[in-house]
């Protein structure tokens, strides 16, 4: 999650329960495009937890803006336009747009719910094919291998996606995630 100081121009963006939400999807897109934002959305009904329960529905949104945003403001817009509490909505950091996008169908992660392509909302039809491309995940990374990157080599986030490729990143996230935070700690 990103300070609410943090500023950007492209924002991958959860809006963790639809029913919290009092404005209609169409209007939301609307509003989106107003704000001058290229948007990439979709409405997650089928995802479930370790336990096979439904999770309940939420939104993926992934927004490029023209102009540098913080995160505040871009919490601010959204949580007006779908008339929600801005807890309702969590923001994370843009490491790679096609991995953000790849991710609202699931694409590089067949442990999940494989989304369909015509399920994604956006303004930018023309593009979201390009951004859908698929990459191999690497089959034989281990968390050993992921260690070596982050902890031993101190390889940034971009070098770490050259390295083993997004497909590979966008599977492991969440392991890459505590890592790059250990490795946070573990420098103070």
């Amino acid at each position: 999650m990103l300070g609410l100081t943090a500023q950007r121009r492209s924002f991958d963006i959860v809006i963790s329960d639809i029913s919290r939400c009092k404005t209609k999807v169409a209007d939301f897109q609307e509003d989106l495009s107003k704000f001058g934002f290229q948007y990439y959305m979709i409405i997650h009904d089928k995802d479930v937890d370790n336990q096979g329960a439904l999770i309940r529905t939420h939104i993926h949104l992934v927004i490029v803006s023209s102009k540098t945003l913080r995160v505040k403001q871009v919490i601010n817009l959204l949580s007006d336009s779908l008339v929600t509490n801005p807890e309702n909505i969590q923001v994370q950091e843009v490491i790679s747009l096609s991995g953000s996008i790849q991710y609202l169908l699931h694409l590089n992660n067949k442990e999940k719910y494989q989304y369909s392509r015509d399920e994604i909302l956006t303004n930018d039809i023309d593009n979201l094919e390009g951004y859908l491309i698929e990459q191999a995940c690497i089959e034989k990374l281990t968390t050993k291998g992921l260690l070596d990157y982050i902890l031993v080599q101190e390889l940034s986030r971009l070098d770490l996606i050259q390295a083993i490729g997004i497909g590979a990143y966008t599977h492991y996230h969440k392991v890459i995630d505590e890592l790059y935070e250990l490795r946070k700690v573990r420098n103070f």
